[in-house]
């Protein structure tokens, strides 16, 4: 195809994106939030159907995302919005909530993943949907490189902390990721990360029990696959990554058990248990 003709259809496709993103944020996403607020349970149950709304949007245009799958700045919005309220649900109606989003990952080619993942800023629903798929581990470059070279906590608040009337936010793709890096002794100054607890104390809490979720499924999957000799041996190795202050409040998490193990996770671990030998 002539460069000319290439960059003509580029810039096409582009303004095209634009205007369904527009059309989508006025007639798509506030009809889902809506149904979330007033009515929940029944919000967790369309799932599906309101990200098949979503992906029919614009003439379809968010479903093959110039051929490389559907659009995730389309559907991340839709799980950040299940997100806002996920820490909140009674337990089935998690798992249910959980089910709904987990189902249309599995549908979409596994390189792709990550990067709806990525997006979502909500801990208990980032390591669910984690602990729950056939992926690559999510990028968290972005924020351990750029996190890994200062030592203050002035350095961080420039890079990432947005003042705002009511307070501070932070100035990430995924909240989450970005507390997660955080949490890692290798690529975070200690005063950093204190100072990170004591300004966003429930997003510290949540993403330790996200951190619990991981360490669980990862340890219990790695010696399934007799990779280590004991679940507990994981553990011991995974801790070793975070703040040593943290331990006892990653085993209590582990302990509380928060996350969801979903049935097709549990047959997964099953499987490997009976048919990975012994090396």
């Amino acid at each position: 195809m002539p460069a000319e003709k290439k960059n003509g259809w580029s810039e096409k496709f582009s303004r095209q994106l634009d205007l369904a993103k527009a059309h989508l944020d006025e007639h798509g996403l506030e009809v889902f939030l809506e149904l979330l607020q007033k009515n929940p349970e029944k919000a967790v149950q369309e799932i599906p159907q309101h990200i098949k709304r979503i992906l029919n949007q614009g003439g379809g245009i968010f479903k093959g995302r110039n051929a490389g799958g559907p659009y995730p700045p389309a559907i991340v919005p839709v799980y950040n919005f299940v997100g806002s309220i996920y820490h909140l649900l009674n337990r089935d109606l998690r798992e249910r909530a959980l089910e709904g989003c987990v189902d249309f990952l599995h549908k979409q080619n596994t390189n792709i993943i990550p990067e709806y993942l990525e997006g979502i800023h909500e801990p208990w629903l980032v390591a669910d949907l984690h602990i729950n798929t056939i992926l690559s581990w999510p990028g968290f470059k972005q924020y351990s490189d750029r996190l890994q070279p200062m030592t203050s906590w002035q350095e961080f608040e420039k890079e990432f902390i947005r003042t705002e009337p009511n307070g501070f936010s932070l100035k990430a793709q995924s909240r989450f990721w970005l507390a997660y890096t955080v949490s890692r002794v290798e690529y975070c100054a200690p005063e950093i990360r204190r100072t990170f607890s004591e300004i966003f104390p429930e997003l510290t809490d949540r993403t330790k029990d996200a951190i619990a979720a991981i360490i669980f499924d990862h340890s219990m999957d790695r010696e399934a696959k007799k990779q280590i000799p004991s679940y507990q041996q994981g553990v011991e190795n995974s801790l070793k990554k975070y703040d040593p202050s943290w331990e006892s409040d990653l085993q209590q998490k582990l302990e509380e058990e928060k996350w969801i193990w979903l049935p097709v996770r549990i047959r997964e671990i099953e499987y490997a248990r009976k048919n990975f030998a012994k090396e």
